[in-house]
């Protein structure tokens, strides 16, 4: 019958919605399959219909509303994925890049020296093949990480 445009708030729709039920149109309680719709408490024409031409719009998109029957949507998008599996290797990604996590040559949140680092993955960025950032996950908890865990991720890019 038509399509909807949300972005840019428009509807293009075919002026044969505008017919009754038995035409295959939308509209139900019209005189004879003609364009012209029931007033509501409204100052009609001359056999107490509106035609759209000699309506305001208020009135006639009222007069629409109350003629429609049965009304629904299916909405299509396209969305292009693509998926990519980001491994973090056991000797990789095993200390924090936050300043407060070293102090001096030390690491602050491990208890003895023999202790092995400790870190947790946030995020996984996503970058090209000249290190250019192009996107940025965020994971839903931080994921312990230290050099007996090998782990890979897989992320998902939708656009």
């Amino acid at each position: 019958m038509g399509l909807l445009f949300y972005q840019a708030g428009i509807a293009v729709i075919s002026g044969s919605i505008f017919q009754d039920e038995a035409q295959g149109g939308i509209l139900h309680n019209s005189n004879a399959g003609t364009v012209q719709f029931m007033p509501d408490n409204l100052s009609g024409g001359d056999n107490g219909f509106f035609d759209l031409t000699g309506s305001t719009i208020s009135n006639a998109s009222k007069a629409l509303r109350l003629r429609i029957d049965d009304l629904s949507f299916n909405n299509t998008i396209e969305l292009n994925s693509s998926i990519y599996f980001c491994r973090a290797a056991h000797n990789e990604f095993n200390f924090s890049s936050n300043p407060t996590y070293v102090d001096g040559s030390k690491i602050r949140c491990k208890g003895k020296q023999a202790d092995p680092p400790v870190a947790y993955i946030t995020t996984v960025g996503l970058y090209s093949d000249d290190n250019q950032l192009l996107a940025v996950g965020k994971l839903s908890e931080p994921i312990r990480k230290d050099p007996s865990i090998e782990l890979t991720f897989r992320a998902r890019l939708d656009y």
